[in-house]
C-alpha cells in the first residue's frame, strides 16, 4: 500500500524505500534517510516536534495511534537510544536464539521496534506508550 500511495498519488518512479537500520546506527542522525531532499526529511521541530523539511513537511494526519479523528502534524523526535536496538549486535543477538518463537519475539520487540520507537512521533509509540514512556 505505502509503495502504491507514493507511485499513484506522489508521482514516484524511484525503487521502493528500504532502510537497513544496523548500517546506520553510528551515523545517526546523519544518515540519508532523514535527507531532506533524497529522503524522508529530519527531525520535527518546537513542541509537537512537527516535520518542516522533506517531502512530508507541514504533512495534516486526520486519524491519530487511538483511531480517533482530528488534525494533528506528522511528527518525528530521534531518539538515539531505541535506534541502537537495531544495531548488529541487537540483530546477532536475536540470531542467536535457538527457540524460534523467542527469536521471533527478539526481533519484534529490538531490530524492528527500533526504527519506529528511534523515530518516535507518527511511525511508532507503542513500546513507549506500554512502559510507560
Amino acid at each position: 500500500m505505502h509503495e502504491h500511495v507514493l507511485r499513484e498519488e506522489y508521482g514516484y518512479e524511484g525503487a521502493h524505500p528500504y532502510w537497513p537500520i544496523a548500517d546506520d546506527v553510528e551515523d545517526f542522525p546523519n544518515v540519508g534517510i532523514l535527507d531532506p531532499e533524497f529522503g524522508f526529511g529530519g527531525n520535527g521541530t518546537g513542541v509537537t516536534n512537527c516535520v518542516t523539511d522533506g517531502p512530508f513537511a507541514d504533512l495534516t494526519l486526520h486519524m491519530k495511534e487511538d483511531r480517533s479523528i482530528g488534525e494533528y502534524c506528522l511528527s518525528r523526535h530521534l531518539n538515539q537510544t531505541y535506534l541502537a536496538l537495531g544495531s548488529i549486535s541487537g540483530i546477532n543477538t536475536c540470531f542467536a536464539v535457538q527457540i524460534y518463537s523467542s527469536a521471533w519475539q527478539c526481533y519484534g520487540a529490538n531490530p524492528h521496534q527500533a526504527g519506529h520507537d528511534g523515530m518516535r512521533g507518527g511511525i511508532g509509540t507503542s513500546i513507549l506508550a506500554t512502559q510507560g514512556m
